[in-house]
C-alpha cells in the first residue's frame, strides 16, 4: 500500500482507500438496484472503481467523467468493459455532453463546484423523461459549520439547502444519510478523549523539562503508540446508509434521489 497524502480522491491500493474507500464503495453498492438495464452517467468518477462496479451490475452503458485528464487515461487502462467508457469533462454543466441518460450518479461532487445549483439543473436536462438522479454531499454542519475547513470544498450545504436545491428541479423520491454506526461513533469519542488527555499531558511542566533536556543531549525520541495504527482505517460495518427520519447535525453525508419532473 502506498503511503501518500489523503486528498479528495480515493484510490484503491493507497492510504486514501484504507481511510475512506469503504465509505465510497458502500454508496455505489447500496444503489445497485437502480443500475440494471439503464444508461448511466457517473459524475466526477475519480479513480473509476465506481463506474466499473456499475458496469458490472447490469447497466446497459456507463460513462464516467472527471475533470482530471490523467486519471481518466489511467481508468481506461485499469477498468475495461464493453459497456464502460471514460471521458475527460468538467461536471459543472452536464449539457456539454450533448446526450441524455436514464440515471445520473453524483457522489461527493456538489461541494467541489463553483455553482452546484447549475450542476443540479443541468443534471435534470441531461436525463431522459422519468430519469433518476442519485446525489450525495457531505453535511456542512460536520465540516465548515463546525469550524473544520476543507480547502477543496467550494460550496458545502446543510440538509435544508441540499433538499431545496434538489426539489427545485426534481421530484424527491427518497432522502437518506450515510453516517458512522453507533458503535463506531463510540470508538471515535473514546479516541478523541484519549487524544485530548495526551495533549494536555504534553504541556505539564515536568514532561516539558524532560523533553528539553533530551533535546539538548541529542536523546530526543519519537513517541510510539501502543494502539494499532490501522484503527483509523474504515472497515465493513463502520458506516451505514439509512432513511432520513430526522435531520441531525451529526449525520455525515446526505443522499437524495430525485426523479425528473414531467415537463408541462
Amino acid at each position: 500500500m502506498k503511503k501518500k497524502e489523503t486528498v479528495e480522491r480515493v484510490v484503491p491500493g493507497e492510504l486514501s482507500w484504507e481511510e475512506y474507500g469503504l465509505e465510497h464503495q458502500q454508496r455505489y453498492e447500496y444503489f445497485k438496484s437502480y443500475y440494471a438495464g439503464k444508461k448511466i452517467l457517473d459524475c466526477a468518477c475519480g479513480s473509476g472503481y465506481g463506474s466499473f462496479y456499475i458496469s458490472n451490475s447490469g447497466a446497459t452503458s456507463v460513462l464516467g467523467i472527471d475533470i482530471a485528464g490523467e486519471i481518466i487515461e489511467t481508468n481506461k487502462k485499469n477498468y475495461l468493459n464493453p459497456n464502460l467508457q471514460y471521458k475527460k469533462e468538467d461536471c459543472s454543466d452536464l449539457r456539454v455532453l450533448k446526450e441524455t441518460f436514464d440515471v445520473i450518479v453524483s457522489f461527493e461532487t456538489l461541494e467541489h463546484l463553483t455553482s452546484p445549483h447549475l450542476f443540479i439543473k443541468s443534471a435534470k436536462e441531461a436525463l431522459n423523461p422519468g430519469g433518476i438522479f442519485i446525489c450525495s454531499t457531505p453535511n456542512k454542519m460536520r465540516l465548515s459549520g463546525a469550524g473544520h475547513i476543507n480547502k477543496y470544498h467550494l460550496h458545502e450545504m446543510n440538509y435544508g439547502e441540499f433538499h431545496q436545491a434538489m426539489a427545485e428541479s426534481f421530484e424527491i423520491v427518497s432522502c437518506l444519510h450515510q453516517t458512522e454506526t453507533r458503535e463506531y461513533q463510540r470508538y471515535m469519542e473514546v479516541k478523541f478523549m484519549i487524544g485530548t488527555a495526551e495533549n494536555r499531558l504534553v504541556w505539564y511542566f515536568f514532561p516539558r523539562i524532560e523533553n528539553m533536556i533530551r533535546k539538548l543531549l541529542g536523546k530526543s525520541f519519537e513517541k510510539v503508540s501502543y494502539i494499532n495504527p490501522t484503527l483509523g482505517f474504515q472497515y465493513a460495518g463502520d458506516m451505514e446508509i439509512l432513511p432520513l427520519v430526522e435531520n441531525k447535525d451529526w449525520h455525515k453525508t446526505f443522499v437524495i434521489i430525485g426523479r425528473k419532473k414531467n415537463e408541462s
